[in-house]
């Protein structure tokens, strides 16, 4: 939206591709809130599971955050996406989990 800062978003990315999930690091809590709005969005016909790692601290969130207003829903028809997807994972700081990639089958020659 135009609050948002120029530059990307995503800071570093683990990918397990054996174990299907992946731990993305985003630049601030703000952005890491909003991309919780991604949860079941499909990729190559498969729902993603966006929340936050097993370990995730929201204690130390909401001293983080403390006096701010939440951060804006993300606007998903303007990123081509219908406004159908899951939010019942709740929100916190800038690390977020990611399961259920499916790797997309290689065509052979």
């Amino acid at each position: 939206g135009p609050s948002r800062a120029a530059g990307d978003s995503v800071r570093q990315v683990y990918l397990n591709i054996q174990r299907r999930f992946a731990f993305i690091e985003l630049r601030n809590p703000e952005e890491a809130i909003q991309a919780m709005d991604l949860d079941q969005i499909k990729f190559n016909g498969h729902p993603l599971k966006i929340g936050r790692p097993a370990n995730f601290d929201q204690v130390a969130l909401d001293k983080l955050r403390l006096g701010k207003l939440p951060p804006p829903k993300l606007n998903l028809e303007s990123l081509g996406i219908k406004n159908n997807l899951s939010t019942q994972v709740e929100n916190g700081p800038n690390k977020l989990y990611c399961a259920g990639y499916v790797r997309p089958k290689l065509q052979r020659k």
